[in-house]
């Protein structure tokens, strides 16, 4: 494969200094109508979105309500699971209601304080990692179960699932392929040179979660 455009991914996660492949399975060959950038946005989000889509069609609920969905993950998770899914209620800030409406706009979104009590069983899906938040919803919601990628336990009553992603290329091969037909849409914010790599650090810290942040290593 020496001289091809791949996407080289690791189970360990890809927030690393140096990502070693010692597997062909963590090797993907890109297309040549994906382009570097589209690719770069498969790290750390997909597998984990697909996980917790698993967890809610195992789950059956009345309502999801689901915390970060302006996030990478968020977004993915509302495509995979779809704008008519039954009692999806993704929950945004007020800075990021506008952003998450441009990306997907056949999709409904919430404040916080604006959710709607729904009788029967409610699921609440953890994905900004805020307890505040989850306190919240928790005192005004009551879900019957919370599930979260970013927390590993919280100190509430309600009974709590922690979920991450077991790695598996035959999924990834599917997102390229989705992502190269633009059955999935996975925003990017900006890029920065790689001169400028602490800025982009810094500018991914300070900033709402708007797409992924990228760093081109060529310049």
């Amino acid at each position: 494969m020496l001289n091809q455009r791949v996407l080289v991914m690791h189970p360990q996660g890809s927030y690393q200094e140096v990502v070693c492949n010692t597997n062909p399975d963590w090797l993907f060959p890109l297309p040549d109508t994906l382009s570097n950038e589209a690719a770069a946005t498969l790290t750390a989000g997909p597998g984990t979105a697909l996980v917790l889509a698993n967890f809610i069609k195992q789950h059956p609920s009345d309502q999801i309500m689901m915390t970060g969905a302006n996030s990478l993950i968020g977004l993915i998770l509302c495509q995979l699971l779809g704008p008519a899914y039954p009692g999806l209620t993704p929950i945004v800030s007020p800075a990021s209601q506008a952003y998450f409406h441009h990306i997907l706009p056949d999709f409904p979104c919430y404040l916080a304080n604006h959710v709607k009590t729904t009788t029967g069983r409610r699921l609440l899906v953890d994905i900004a990692g805020s307890p505040r938040l989850l306190q919240q919803l928790s005192a005004t919601q009551h879900p019957a179960e919370i599930v979260s990628i970013a927390l590993q336990s919280i100190e509430l009553t309600v009974p709590f699932t922690f979920v991450h992603e077991d790695f598996d290329p035959l999924i990834y091969q599917q997102f390229i392929q989705d992502i190269t037909e633009q059955k999935l849409q996975l925003p990017i914010d900006r890029s920065f040179t790689f001169m400028d790599t602490q800025l982009a650090q810094h500018y991914a810290k300070d900033t709402h979660s708007r797409g992924r942040v990228l760093v081109d290593l060529r310049h």
